[in-house]
């Protein structure tokens, strides 16, 4: 055992570390917030013009790995991406909503084309065919997605809130930023779509709902039944891996919640921002009637009154719909106990059906492009053994 004073000695000096990263997080942070507009009217315009950040933060730079040179792996060209977005356009039904200027792959060089952006962090595959899956269905619905952490180490929960403001904090304020899981989210409808929907919510950030109370349920009951407001539908709780926001709001909710993590990459992310929409410390708003996400874990009594939203799920016109809020989500969370439903979902999507498996369909899939850590890299090869 160590002497007593060499103890507090290091004891001290995490300490005085932690300090330091805290500080520099929230200097950082202020430093970007002055180089935009203070315009609070700015923070809800659409705008092309509004710069973004030339630098991002020396402490929170992605690895990035720009010295491979493989036949399915380039990184972004300085030019216009325009060629990139042919091979996907003919694998789509004809969309409801239309706008041209969001393309249907990621650029880096234009931080926000069309005025919104598209994240999800996963470091590697997972276990098993689920993230491709995610992945079709981004391609299918012309989602330019942007694939945060790829190739790093996992090491626990609180790493995609430290890999997502890291990417916000490259974005203009008035940027409109998805993020979602990666492994267990099918997507059904397009970028354009998705964000009209945002922009009739009328607030700068909205967080997907549940039926499920995690991680309170087992901390403490009351908190879920009586410190939670009151819920127009079973979707009550907070649900931390689907949400939509400006960059200007959701940038503080990342940052005072890698500083509330301490370093500790296993805190619960769902746990932490759940606090903050507890407390009011944001504005935050949740998605109770599913219009953006739609999340299917189910619960029972005792421990929470029962909620089953595969009941809730009717198939319409190969999309699928909630027919207790009379909404067509646009993003499916398969969290906790819903996962039994994504392949059984899945499998009644238009893009499931063998009209839109055709040899040419599939090819043009596999050559998309999709953008991992700065590299835009095939789906196929991500996902060479997929089945269609």
């Amino acid at each position: 055992m160590a002497p007593a004073g060499k103890q507090v000695s290091a004891s001290l000096v995490g300490v005085c570390f932690k300090s330091v990263i805290l500080t520099g997080l929230v200097f950082l942070f202020y430093s970007w917030s002055q180089l935009i507009s203070n315009s609070p009217a700015a923070l809800f315009m659409e705008t092309e013009s509004t710069p973004a950040i030339a630098t991002p933060p020396t402490e929170l730079r992605r690895i990035q790995n720009t010295s491979k040179k493989e036949d399915n792996i380039r990184r972004v060209p300085e030019k216009d991406n325009k060629e990139a977005l042919e091979p996907i356009s003919s694998l789509l039904k004809p969309a409801q909503e239309e706008d041209d200027s969001i393309p249907a792959v990621a650029d880096k060089e234009n931080t926000c084309p069309g005025g919104i952006v598209f994240m999800m962090y996963a470091t590697h595959h997972g276990r098993d065919d689920r993230f491709c899956r995610t992945l079709e269905s981004v391609v299918r619905h012309r989602i330019p997605m942007n694939i945060l952490g790829w190739g790093l180490k996992w090491e626990g929960l609180s790493q995609k809130l430290r890999g997502s403001l890291e990417a916000v904090m490259l974005l203009p304020q008035d940027c409109i930023v998805v993020f979602t899981d990666a492994y267990d989210v099918l997507y059904q409808e397009e970028a354009a779509k998705i964000k009209k929907k945002f922009l009739e919510f009328n607030k700068p950030l909205v967080f997907s709902a549940e039926c499920g109370c995690w991680p309170h349920i087992i901390i403490d009951k009351d908190i879920c039944w009586k410190k939670y407001p009151e819920s127009p539908t079973p979707y009550r709780y907070l649900n931390s891996g689907q949400w939509i926001g400006y960059a200007s709001a959701i940038a503080p909710v990342l940052l005072s919640a890698v500083a509330k993590t301490q370093g500790d990459m296993k805190a619960n992310d769902q746990e932490i921002v759940a606090d903050f929409y507890l407390s009011k410390k944001f504005d935050i708003v949740l998605d109770h009637n599913g219009a953006i996400f739609q999340a299917l874990h189910r619960t029972d009594p005792p421990d929470l009154p029962f909620c089953n939203p595969w009941e809730h799920m009717a198939l319409k016109n190969e999309r699928w719909e909630n027919i207790l809020t009379h909404n067509t989500p646009s993003i499916f969370h398969f969290n906790g106990g819903g996962k039994a439903f994504h392949l059984k979902m899945e499998k009644k999507l238009w893009y499931r059906q063998s009209r839109s498996n055709t040899a040419e369909h599939i090819s043009k899939i596999k050559e998309t492009e999709l953008l991992f850590e700065g590299n835009l890299i095939t789906f196929n090869k991500i996902c060479p053994s997929h089945v269609f």
